[in-house]
């Protein structure tokens, strides 16, 4: 499928998810560097990292600019910046491994998804710098 991504000119992103034998940052590195192709990357999700067992800093470091995409969700809290991820760390890391795309809200829509969508929009933008 990576000789299909570069003829359609697409970026596939590889994802931790608990349902595959990838639940690892290395072990999408692995996978990255099999397949061989620029047109294959990471699907970052810093909150299935660190509930997959793993340190999403240390992910975001190991895999850097294979990261096409980020999902942004905080477990352990309904709105970002109150669950378990250092997401000003990951939004750093983020920064200094060159990522430059979006980061796709993966959160609960709460009992006030308007409110919950502004603030975790604002706390990303807050953290990103924009």
């Amino acid at each position: 499928v990576a000789y299909e991504a570069r003829k359609a000119e697409i970026t596939l992103a590889l994802e931790l998810v608990g349902r595959s034998h990838a639940r690892t940052g290395q072990d999408i590195l692995d996978l990255i560097e099999a397949v061989g192709s620029p047109w294959v990357g990471a699907y970052f999700d810093w909150g299935n990292s660190l509930t997959l067992g793993g340190d999403p800093l240390r992910d975001i470091h190991l895999l850097g600019s294979r990261i096409a995409q980020v999902h942004a969700k905080d477990p352990g809290g309904d709105l970002l910046g109150r669950g378990k991820v250092d997401i000003k760390g990951c939004v750093e890391a983020l920064k200094q491994a060159g990522y430059r795309g979006y980061f796709v809200l993966e959160t609960p829509s709460t009992d006030d998804p308007d409110a919950a969508a502004r603030h975790n929009l604002g706390y990303l933008r807050d953290l990103h710098g924009e």
